[in-house]
């Protein structure tokens, strides 16, 4: 039988910023320190899940097409390894994305081996489901989310028809699995906009990799080009942004009915903003161009044909995560400050800290956060937040955060 995902609109209503300072969360505890053991020492953080139970579960990327998964309680006590490296059931290679269900269980998108683990609340092993052919690849990030109806989703480049497997052309593509891990339907994202940050427009060039020094290709992306984003939410909804823009449209996915759906023809609602836009400084402006200009410089290139234009002002939205109880982050842009530029870096502007505005499922808006310097947010639930780092010696921390209830 054909079923379809029927999509049903749901009031988002405009909201203003309030003039209260952001909230500063409360520590609760760091990983990462090896205070806690080996456990606690970790070599590249490839994915991070927040639990219903309020345990954090980190896949740590331990070699090439080696993955661990590691489990600690609410109070950041090592709970044991749940998964080693290996091809054996339960064991990792190269994870794609995590996520958990209603029930409690734990599922790992392992893409190398295709295929999504299975693993009890505690942390033991479940079982396998195989994915089917129509998953081929991961689009970066976490390509793995749960709703609250027990539907899987799994981002892949790729779109099945009745022609066979083709590229998405820059859309995002989900395909939709029950708790038992039985294919339901296909999702098609909306048509991203062309902006000067999107790696899909963006120029490619050959320039020197200051690390290796080696020639390589890649995409000219200035700093704080606004990019497009989409993803999805565990509360079940699709989630469409794009940087130069204070709106985020939402279509919200209740009931199935057919095999395949294209958002781009199906209605949505926004969530609209009023936040201002933060300028650019010319001297951080020049900075920026000269760092461009460096990459540029290659032999035979021509500098001029391959330097974007430097924006005035920084994105109104830079970036969205979305929380396992449904609330979503977006993330703010705010004025750089300037610093002495140290060893190795001739930076002298950087922006102090993160800053985001934290939304309701209904999109109501429930205040503005301040995370330290050089953070990054993985992971929200409820209250908690989960934030990564390096620390002074180039150690990768996870930090847990509380925010106050209000």
């Amino acid at each position: 039988m054909v079923k379809l995902a029927v999509i049903a609109l749901s009031l988002l209503v405009p909201y203003k910023l309030d003039q209260s300072p952001a909230v500063v969360p409360t520590l609760l505890f760091e990983l990462g320190t090896g205070s806690r053991g080996d456990a606690d020492v970790f070599v590249q953080v490839r994915n991070v899940h927040l639990a219903a139970d309020s345990s954090l579960w980190v896949v740590d990327d331990v070699g090439p097409n080696r993955a661990e998964l590691r489990r600690f309680g609410a109070r950041g006590e090592p709970l044991g390894t749940v998964a080693r490296p290996g091809q054996g059931p339960g064991e990792l290679r190269g994870v794609a994305g995590i996520t958990s269900l209603p029930d409690g269980r734990v599922l790992v998108w392992d893409e190398t081996q295709r295929r999504i683990s299975v693993y009890q609340a505690a942390g033991r092993y479940d079982t396998t489901w195989l994915l089917p052919p129509e998953v081929r690849g991961a689009v970066g990030g976490n390509g793995l989310t749960a709703d609250e109806r027990s539907m899987v989703w799994v981002r892949t480049p790729l779109v099945s028809s009745r022609r066979g497997l083709h590229p998405s052309t820059g859309r995002a593509v989900w395909v939709r699995l029950d708790r038992t891990g039985r294919v339901v339907d296909t999702i098609v994202g909306p048509v991203p906009p062309s902006l000067p940050g999107d790696p899909r427009v963006a120029p490619v060039i050959r320039y020197l990799d200051p690390r290796s020094g080696a020639l390589v290709s890649g995409r000219l992306i200035p700093r704080y080009a606004a990019q497009p984003g989409v993803l999805v939410s565990p509360a079940g909804h699709v989630l469409a942004w794009r940087g130069d823009q204070n709106r985020i449209q939402r279509w919200n996915l209740t009931s199935v009915s057919t095999a395949f759906t294209d958002l781009h023809r199906e209605p949505a609602r926004e969530l609209t903003r009023s936040v201002p836009a933060v300028p650019i400084s010319p001297e951080e402006r020049d900075e920026i161009r000269t760092e461009l200009m460096a990459h540029a410089k290659t032999p035979g290139s021509t500098v001029s044909a391959s330097i974007p234009t430097v924006p005035s002002v920084k994105p109104l939205i830079r970036d969205v995560v979305a929380s396992q109880s449904g609330a979503v982050a977006v993330l703010r842009s705010q004025e750089s400050q300037r610093i002495t530029p140290v060893e190795g870096s001739g930076r002298r502007f950087v922006e102090r800290g993160l800053l985001f505005d934290l939304l309701e499922v209904d999109g109501r808006y429930r205040g503005t956060i301040r995370l330290p310097e050089a953070s990054r947010l993985v992971a929200v639930r409820g209250n908690l937040l989960v934030a990564l780092k390096r620390g002074a010696d180039g150690e990768v921390l996870l930090q847990v955060f509380r925010i106050p209830r209000s």
